[in-house]
């Protein structure tokens, strides 16, 4: 699912002051490619994203999903995922990852034990969040997204609390995933390693209010493992793009 984002600017407002959040964001995203955002700790990463995900509306400019820019039909069209997985504690897995299904009132056995396979849950279906350890409960989200089966996904430094070790596999796992189901995905995160390991391309943006600084090229072959990142080639993305955002 392609993104068109033109002239995007966002602006806070407290009394008589005016604080701008992002300006002049210009972007098209290709229909089944990863973009990583990236830039300085509040510089506006996470605003961009609702702005995309329809959250948040814009002060001026436009976002198209799909080549439609009506809220309530694209909304319908993606995911997000948050850095906390925000499951219900008192229903297991299976019933958090169905969860979407009951709100929009779409079959209930849809693709729910399909999506828990995919993301590595198999045999968890009936634990609650509290048997589950951090990365469990980041995968039962995930599948959760997942589970109307999104043109669009958005994620919100969903890996940023895990340690380096389950880190890794999760990204493992969302290349996996997004080699099954094609979607598009706009990933952001604090990290320069990350970024280039998952990405397409990185949109590298400057201090608040966010523009965009520059959007890096990874010509790195797919599919990667985690042996990529011993390259000098990968060294050289992450060294590249870190002085960028420095």
């Amino acid at each position: 699912m392609m993104i068109e984002i033109k002239n995007l600017r966002k602006e806070w407002k407290k009394g008589d002051v005016t604080l701008a959040a992002i300006d002049d964001i210009n972007l098209t995203i290709k229909k089944g490619e990863i973009v990583t955002i990236i830039g300085p700790s509040g510089c506006g990463k996470t605003t961009l994203l609702k702005l995309i995900a329809r959250l948040l509306t814009p002060t001026s400019g436009s976002v198209s999903i799909g080549g439609d820019s009506n809220k309530r039909r694209s909304v319908k069209k993606l995911s997000i995922v948050f850095q906390n997985p925000v499951l219900l504690p008192w229903r297991d897995v299976k019933d958090n990852v169905r969860l979407p299904n009951e709100l929009n009132n779409a079959e209930q056995n849809n693709n729910v034990q399909h999506r828990i396979n995919l993301v590595g849950l198999k045999g968890f279906e009936n634990h609650y969040p509290a048997e589950l350890s951090g990365g469990m409960q980041q995968r039962a989200a995930i599948a959760r997204a997942l589970i109307l089966n999104p043109g669009l996904l958005l994620m919100d430094e969903p890996f940023g609390a895990l340690d380096e070790i389950n880190r890794n596999k999760l990204n493992l796992e969302l290349l996996k995933i997004w080699k099954r189901l094609k979607s598009t995905i706009v990933f952001v995160t604090h990290s320069v390693s990350e970024a280039v390991f998952l990405s397409d391309r990185v949109v590298i943006l400057s201090k608040r209010p966010a523009k965009i600084k520059e959007i890096a090229d990874v010509n790195l072959p797919r599919p990667r493992e985690l042996g990529i990142k011993e390259s000098l080639e990968f060294q050289e993305y992450v060294k590249c793009i870190r002085e960028k955002i420095d």
